[in-house]
């Protein structure tokens, strides 16, 4: 999928298993901008998976671009726990983990948080 000056691809995952269930297909998705590239995991829904359905690159994209953003925006593991009603301590930090990480990559790629916000927004038209 390209989507300006980004080239989305899902590729077949590597099998990793979901930390939740019941849980979709795992895919790595590659996202390139110029000569940078960087890549995630991302599971689809557990409903496409039963009617075998391929994940749908934007939305994947979005998902990730949405991770991003949640850790700029909720900075601190209390401000994300309360943002989205954790409580279990291991799952927030991992969540809260995986976030961050989005942020580290979309920063890689250029992206701040109003080039987050625009993209999201036009994605969401």
């Amino acid at each position: 999928m390209q989507y300006k000056d980004f080239t989305i691809t899902v590729n077949d995952g590597d099998g990793k298993p979901a930390r939740w269930e019941p849980s979709g297909i795992q895919y790595e998705i590659e996202v390139e901008r110029d000569d940078d590239k960087i890549s995630f995991d991302y599971w689809d829904s557990y409903a496409a998976a039963q009617e075998g359905t391929e994940p749908d690159a934007q939305d994947a994209f979005a998902a990730w671009l949405g991770d991003a953003l949640s850790a700029i925006q909720y900075p601190t593991e209390s401000d994300f726990a309360d943002a989205f009603g954790y409580e279990d301590c291991e799952t927030l930090r991992s969540v809260f983990a995986g976030c961050n990480k989005a942020l580290r990559q979309a920063e890689m790629l250029f992206l701040d948080e109003d080039s987050l916000i625009e993209i999201l927004n036009d994605l969401n038209r």
